[in-house]
């Protein structure tokens, strides 16, 4: 099936994000062809932000985190892996703001002599979230 409208293509992706269960606003992110933040308040951990600075040698990577469904508590803390490969893990906490975690991270400078691909987060609950690195 070809959807030509762009009124039809928010129809459906709508309907495909309503089913699940993600709302309008990662319907419209899916029918514009928007980044995935349009979708962060529905996810359990989202990365804001995976750079790396080649003049430093450093990565920064920033992201937010939701409460547990189940007990409503905040998680205390992110594990975060470069390269998403299990060897560069570090624990980073978690600031609490209101209903929302806050966490954020950046190595000394030339601490990553290489570029890393990705990064992935994963929280004390066992959300995760992968990203590319910029």
């Amino acid at each position: 099936m070809t959807i030509t409208s762009p009124h039809l293509a928010i129809a459906a992706a709508a309907s495909l994000a309503a089913a699940a269960g993600l709302g309008w606003f990662a319907a419209r992110a899916e029918a514009h062809g928007s980044p995935s933040w349009y979708a962060a308040d529905t996810r359990p951990v989202t990365i804001t932000e995976a750079s790396y600075a080649p003049e430093r040698h450093t990565v920064e990577v920033r992201g937010t985190v939701l409460q547990d469904l189940k007990t409503g508590i905040l998680p205390p803390t992110v594990r975060i892996d470069l390269s998403c490969d299990g060897l560069g893990v570090v624990e980073v906490p978690v600031r609490a703001e209101g209903a929302r975690g806050i966490w954020e991270w950046t190595p000394c400078n030339h601490a990553v002599p290489v570029p890393p691909g990705a990064v992935c987060v994963r929280t004390a609950f066992g959300a995760t979230a992968q990203e590319t690195v910029r």
